[in-house]
């Protein structure tokens, strides 16, 4: 992780017609816009400086120390490195007016014209905040000349109370034009106060996917959580790899030992979920560490799929007490296995074909009142079954009455239409009237995943040829796009998907006789930009998840 989250943050109101108040969040050489209006980052990933303002000299395109909006003046923006300072125009990118800090804020207090932290508009005309250090300075650059100075702690009421690390400086500084709220940022955290009266009011809370959603995806190459089944002697593992080094960072926490567990990362990547042959567990991923457990009798919930509400604030899976007894749906809150509910599968599932199955598919709705599972019946077909989450019973059943596998299930981001992977074919429902509506066109597959925005199907074919991923238009299955995954060249054999936040990548592990590894996809390019070896000590990958964190 950086040292500081955000190293600058300026917003503009002037940002264009019908375009919304926006913020620009620099984060080292990168940087990614803020909406307001819509309350999370306009851009997936960030984007180098030099890239985005072409103009910018050399030594302004590896960061900006601070930057300065002022409402006279939006949108041109100040921006501060070292002890230097220039005109940004954020819109047409053009850059004036380079000087020094000490020649454009004459008669700073010692120590400022060296370089500024961050700085802030103040509501009173031509007056700014610049902060150094843990001091603060209230310019007017009418007049020219200071106005007030003093330390953080004296400038701003209830800083020391509220984030009492904040009062020894601060990374950056921005404000919200359409209530008049200024944030404070420093390390990983952030915290709020009133600008007119420069109260702080918030207590230093993590920049996370809840305070400011995409801001730590945008910037961050993250991390894969990937599980391991090894060499014959060697005990499973579940490793942690860098996804900027594509180096192994770590390994997964177990609290037992493990294997054939499936895992999945929370919507936020805050946390992720591993299931094993006797349980369940959940990791902090800033930590790193197991923060709850769930225990299960037998191996029903080995590798069982995870869902996760649209809100992300509940998951669900489906588990049973003991060998004998009927499968349910367990409905529990995020960050642990607080239950919620406990919703009967009753005389739809078989206990004991599940006992050899590696996955249950679980799909939730867009309106969070459904959940959909993918399961063995006691007839010895598969079935998929939609859940009512507010009458908690089982809704509907669309039946598949051959034998074989239900491999698994991926929802349309509408709700409408559920793609299925089963044993004998690959095929699409329509759960408002249960109509087949594709069986066939796409290959055998042990894996269906939508992209998040839900634009395309990644296929993964399943059989003993090297076929790569297939990229499937979800509206008739027909193949679009086949992409190798294999390290050292070649189409590849895939196992299991992961897409990074919001899915500008895919990864997906390709196996083979003495190769091993995890293709990095360009989801926009559909092409692999990279791999990860993961050694000859790997027998084979059963899970992946991506998280920022």
């Amino acid at each position: 992780m950086p040292e500081n989250q955000v190293d600058a943050f300026f917003t503009i109101t002037n940002a264009g017609p019908g375009v919304e108040q926006t913020g620009f969040v620099v984060q080292g050489d990168q940087v990614a816009r803020y909406g307001w209006a819509s309350g999370r980052m306009l851009d997936l990933n960030a984007m180098p400086l030099a890239e985005r303002w072409p103009q910018l000299p050399t030594a302004f395109r590896a960061g900006f120390d601070a930057t300065l909006t002022t409402p006279a003046d939006d949108p041109w923006t100040l921006v501060f490195r070292g002890t230097r300072c220039l005109r940004l125009h954020p819109i047409d990118g053009t850059v004036a007016e380079e000087t020094t800090i000490a020649a454009r804020f004459p008669g700073l207090p010692a120590g400022f014209e060296a370089g500024i932290d961050a700085a802030l508009p103040a509501t009173s005309g031509n007056q700014v905040y610049l902060f150094r250090g843990n001091s603060c300075v209230l310019y007017d650059q009418r007049a020219p000349g200071p106005v007030e100075t003093r330390t953080l702690a004296a400038m701003w009421p209830q800083l020391q109370a509220k984030a009492p690390a904040f009062v020894n400086g601060i990374s950056a500084a921005t404000y919200d034009p359409r209530n008049g709220e200024f944030h404070f940022f420093r390390g990983g955290d952030y915290t709020t106060g009133v600008l007119a009266t420069r109260t702080v009011t918030r207590n230093a809370a993590p920049i996370d996917d809840t305070s400011w959603p995409g801001l730590v995806p945008a910037f961050a190459t993250g991390f894969l959580y990937v599980s391991l089944m090894m060499n014959p002697g060697a005990r499973d593992d579940t490793r942690i790899f860098d996804l900027g080094t594509r180096a192994a960072v770590g390994s997964f926490p177990h609290p037992r030992p493990m294997r054939y567990n499936a895992i999945t990362a929370s919507p936020d990547g805050r946390y992720v979920y591993a299931c094993k042959v006797d349980g369940r567990f959940c990791v902090e991923t800033a930590t790193r560490k197991v923060v709850a457990e769930f225990a299960e009798n037998m191996p029903w919930g080995m590798g069982s799929g995870v869902a996760f509400s649209p809100e992300g604030d509940r998951h669900y899976f489906v588990t049973r007490a003991d060998r004998n007894a009927d499968p349910y749906l367990e409905v529990c809150r995020v960050g642990g296995f607080d239950s919620l509910a406990r919703i009967p599968l009753r005389g739809y599932a078989d206990p004991e074909a599940a006992v050899a199955l590696k996955r249950t598919s679980v799909a939730a709705g867009p309106d969070g009142r459904s959940v959909f599972v993918g399961i063995d019946t006691r007839a010895g077909g598969s079935v998929v079954l939609e859940i009512d989450l507010h009458l908690n019973e089982v809704r509907q059943a669309f039946g598949y009455p051959d034998p074989g596998r239900m491999y698994s299930i991926t929802l349309a981001p509408d709700g409408t239409i559920v793609h299925v992977a089963h044993a004998k074919e690959t095929l699409a429902i329509d759960v408002r009237s249960g109509v087949v509506l594709r069986r066939g066109v796409l290959p055998l597959c042990s894996r269906l995943e939508l992209t998040p925005d839900g634009r395309e199907l990644y296929s993964l074919p399943r059989g003993p040829e090297e076929s790569g991923v297939l990229v499937a238009d979800p509206a008739n299955h027909q193949v679009r796009y086949r992409i190798p995954i294999k390290a050292g060249g070649g189409l590849g054999k895939p196992g299991e998907i992961a897409f990074s936040h919001r899915g500008a990548y895919a990864y997906v592990n390709a196996t083979g006789v003495y190769e091993s590894s995890i293709a990095i996809i360009d989801v926009a390019q559909h092409r692999r930009i990279a791999s990860i070896e993961l050694g000859a000590d790997v027998v084979g990958v059963q899970g992946l998840a991506y998280s920022p964190y």
